[in-house]
């Protein structure tokens, strides 16, 4: 079941891509440097969120405004924590 993190990832990908399609999962653990089954654990609740850097780089493909950026940040600081 997925976190709060999860979901929050999950639903700000849908439509931001090109032509307001859906970034693929696929595309954002590519840019994590990781493999999209992994990035699926992570969404799905079954792995920590990650680091920092890697936060990072999933705000950059996401396209995330500076607010949605720090509700990111602290949802992944809650779940790491918990």
């Amino acid at each position: 079941m997925a976190g709060e993190f999860g979901a929050y990832i999950d639903s700000k990908r849908k439509g931001r891509g090109i032509g307001g399609e859906d970034i693929r999962m696929k595309d954002i653990a590519e840019a994590m440097g990781m493999t999209a089954s992994y990035l699926s654990d992570i969404v799905k609740g079954r792995r920590n969120p990650p680091d920092m850097h890697t936060l990072e780089k999933i705000a950059v493909v996401l396209q995330l405004t500076s607010d949605e950026n720090e509700e990111m940040l602290d949802l992944a600081g809650r779940e790491r924590d918990a």
